[in-house]
């Protein structure tokens, strides 16, 4: 891992423990709406209702990037790395 990376992962972390849950779910929230205007990744969008607490959409979405692996075969390329 690079110091960058490390550097950026650290920051998230201050950022994340300074906010309060509520906001930091309606933060996640809004980032899934953004995504999902954009046609993101669904594993993207699903991450970001998950972590708003948002179970039935990130469910939903957790489901389509999953459909969208298996259709596009990407999960046989992870499946020889492991």
């Amino acid at each position: 891992m690079n110091s960058q990376c490390s550097a950026t992962k650290v920051a998230i972390s201050v950022v994340n423990e300074s906010l309060l849950k509520s906001r930091r779910q309606a933060l996640h929230r809004r980032a899934a709406e953004a995504l999902h205007d954009t046609n993101a990744e669904p594993e993207a969008i699903a991450h970001h209702f998950t972590e708003a607490g948002l179970d039935d959409l990130a469910i939903e979405w957790w489901g389509k990037a999953g459909d969208q692996r298996w259709a596009t075969g990407s999960w046989k390329a992870e499946r020889r790395k492991a």
